[in-house]
């Protein structure tokens, strides 16, 4: 299943769309940020910043638990096809 156009829908919006493109818009410039969202939200956040960043270039994400961690990198390849994951346990 490709998620991807729903990245494209949240971007448009008013409220939660315009932190979508704050954060995308930090990602674009190589900064580094700290970003704290609801966890059903964690996949789309990063998914915005892995699609802003250059081809290649890892977006590393931590995570409370290693259920949130599998969670996040099962739905990212679902949402930014191509993506490569990689969990590392705690």
């Amino acid at each position: 299943m490709n998620l991807a156009g729903l990245l494209t829908a949240l971007g448009e919006g008013t409220g939660q769309g315009t932190a979508f493109t704050a954060v995308g818009d930090l990602a674009a410039t190589g900064s580094g940020a700290t970003v704290e969202s609801p966890a059903a939200l964690h996949p789309l956040v990063v998914a915005e910043i892995a699609l802003r960043r250059p081809t290649g270039t890892p977006v590393i994400v931590v995570t409370a638990t290693g259920r949130e961690a599998e969670d996040v990198a099962a739905a990212i390849p679902e949402l930014v096809p191509g993506a490569q994951v990689a969990v590392f346990p705690s």
